[in-house]
């Protein structure tokens, strides 16, 4: 999910043991990301490398965007494998895929960000240089 300040994403993988054994060695890894920048690490809490059936565990990633990931989408594959007692191990993928908006541009308060901006200003500008005008062609007229 983008997070409020359009600066970073932050990823929650929620992992459900839906079979009918417990699995071990579970672990969460990247597979797939396109981001420009550094690559999420993903974090999960102590302990949850061993999954009982019906059991659930959330890990979380947060990814920093950098200005190239602007205007794109960032793709994000993770996959968890874990193994039951018997047997080979299992291994499950899902992929998120999260429009990065262009960066809107931070207004300054001095710039003219609108044409009718810029034609208050052509106006004023015209105004003064009218008022200098008539002021000089009464300076001409009295010499």
């Amino acid at each position: 999910m983008l997070a409020a300040d359009g600066n970073q994403i932050d990823y929650t993988f929620t992992v459900t043991n839906t079979g009918n054994v417990a699995l071990s060695e579970v672990a969460l890894s990247e597979v797939l990301f396109s981001g420009k920048g550094a690559e999420p690490t993903i974090t999960c809490p102590a302990g949850s490398d061993t999954l009982q059936p019906g059991a659930t565990v959330v890990c979380t990633a947060t990814y920093r965007l950098v200005e190239a990931d602007r205007g794109t989408a960032v793709t994000n594959t993770a996959a968890v494998t874990g193994r039951p007692p018997m047997g080979t191990a299992v291994k499950v993928a899902s992929q998120a895929d999260v429009p990065v908006p262009p960066k809107a541009l931070a207004h300054t308060g001095g710039s003219i960000t609108e044409p009718s901006q810029l034609y208050n200003w052509l106006g004023l500008i015209s105004l003064i240089a009218a008022a200098y005008c008539f002021a000089f062609y009464r300076r001409l007229r009295r010499a």
